[in-house]
C-alpha cells in the first residue's frame, strides 16, 4: 500500500475508535450520588434513595392481583403444542481440548 493510503486507514480507524468511545461512553453530568448505608439501616431517614425506590417497587408489586380467566379463554384452549422431542445423540469428544490420536 501507498503511505498516503497508510496514512488515510490509521486515521479512519483512529476516528471511529474516537466515536465510538463517545458515542459509548456513560453520561458524568446526569450520575446521582448513593448514600452510604448506615448502621441503622431499616430506617426511612438511613437507608439511601435508591432502596427507598426499591422498597416502594416492592410495595407495588404486593398489590397487584393475578385475574385466572386468562386461562380459561377459548382462543387460549384451542393452541396446539407442535414442539417436537428430541433423542439424545452423541455429542463430540469428552475433551475438545486433547491432542488428537
Amino acid at each position: 500500500m501507498s503511505k498516503k493510503l497508510k496514512l488515510l486507514t490509521s486515521i479512519l480507524i483512529i476516528i471511529g475508535i474516537l466515536f465510538v468511545y463517545v458515542y459509548y461512553s456513560p453520561d458524568k453530568s446526569g450520575e446521582e450520588d448513593i448514600m452510604p448505608v448506615s448502621r441503622q439501616a431499616g430506617t426511612e431517614e438511613n437507608t439511601p434513595l435508591a432502596g427507598m425506590e426499591i422498597l416502594k417497587m416492592l410495595a407495588g408489586l404486593e398489590s397487584i392481583e393475578m385475574n385466572a380467566s386468562f386461562f380459561e379463554n377459548d382462543v387460549l384452549r384451542s393452541l396446539v403444542d407442535f414442539s417436537v422431542e428430541l433423542s439424545p445423540e452423541e455429542s463430540g469428544r469428552p475433551n475438545p481440548f486433547a491432542p488428537l490420536d
